[in-house]
């Protein structure tokens, strides 16, 4: 007995829904855009200690070409504590800790990752106050900050 049109259309479209998400498993996995926000939150969990609790930290990401398989550019944006921000050398040190925090979270992606870590320092009476900024590439060594890329014509 031969399966009637129906029973293969119902095969056809479990096939079908199966290859999706096959498919959709895949791209979610080695995708890391769409991870920015836990990947903020775990940065700042880790170093709480370290972080003024009353400032919004935030982390960007940017694409430095096109491609699934192009860098990626991260910035962080904390604050540290008034003992931390009282010490040129233990600012520096929490940039290190927080980049490697972004790294380690971000190596999962596609294309290489490169994090530049930006502390906001309290306010010495001058307006908007000063920043320190590190960026390190994939391996923590430090290097110059990415220029952002030409915007291009689609």
């Amino acid at each position: 007995m031969e399966p009637g049109p129906l029973r293969r259309l119902i095969v056809m479209a479990t096939m079908a829904v199966m290859a999706m998400l096959v498919m959709y498993l895949f791209m979610a996995k080695s995708m890391t855009d769409t991870d920015v926000p836990q990947v903020r939150n775990f940065v700042v969990g880790a170093l709480s200690r370290s972080l003024d609790p009353e400032f919004e930290s935030s982390l960007r990401v940017r694409r430095l070409s096109r491609g699934l398989d192009a860098p990626r550019h991260y910035e962080l944006v904390i604050a540290p504590s008034a003992a931390v921000a009282a010490d040129a050398r233990a600012i520096d040190k929490l940039l290190a800790r927080a980049a490697m925090h972004v790294l380690v979270e971000v190596k999962k992606g596609r294309g290489p990752a490169s994090v530049t870590c930006v502390a906001v320092l309290p306010s010495d009476g001058s307006p908007g106050g000063s920043e320190r900024r590190l960026t390190f590439d994939a391996t923590l060594r430090p290097m110059e900050e990415p220029p952002a890329p030409a915007p291009t014509e689609e």
